[in-house]
């Protein structure tokens, strides 16, 4: 978790230390950068990150292969998303009104741990070894 004004991609280096090695790292678009994806391969991490278009005289099948990528990526990621627009809208965490860093990790992992006690069997939790 980083404050509103520090951008994913500028972060994502740093939390790499708790991926495992032989994992996938499935990212957004945004996070797309050669930087990112040469230090997930020195790491031994597969990375699965959404690529942006390249150029304006991309190739027609460059494009198609881009494309038919991003839906695999987004098969994997659009099953992660309803939890956080659950979290979002039906638990009360739109806005983070505190001060301090600290504090909003606070209550996002409460309302995380609510949201996995609503929808019980069916959440996924993972954890770290």
């Amino acid at each position: 978790m980083t404050v509103a004004n520090v951008y994913d991609s500028k972060v994502a280096l740093c939390d790499l230390e708790n991926v495992p090695r032989g994992q996938k790292l499935y990212g957004k678009r945004g996070l797309d950068s050669a930087k990112l994806r040469s230090e997930l391969q020195t790491r031994g991490i597969e990375p699965s990150i959404a690529a942006r278009s390249r150029q304006s005289n991309e190739t027609q099948p460059a494009k198609t292969e881009r494309i038919e990528t991003n839906r695999q990526i987004a098969k994997t990621r659009v099953r992660v998303e309803p939890g956080f627009t659950t979290m979002k809208y039906n638990n009360g965490c739109r806005w983070h009104r505190g001060v301090g860093l600290s504090r909003a990790q606070s209550e996002i992992g409460l309302t995380s741990l609510t949201h996995m006690f609503r929808v019980g069997e069916n959440s996924i939790l993972v954890t770290q070894d």
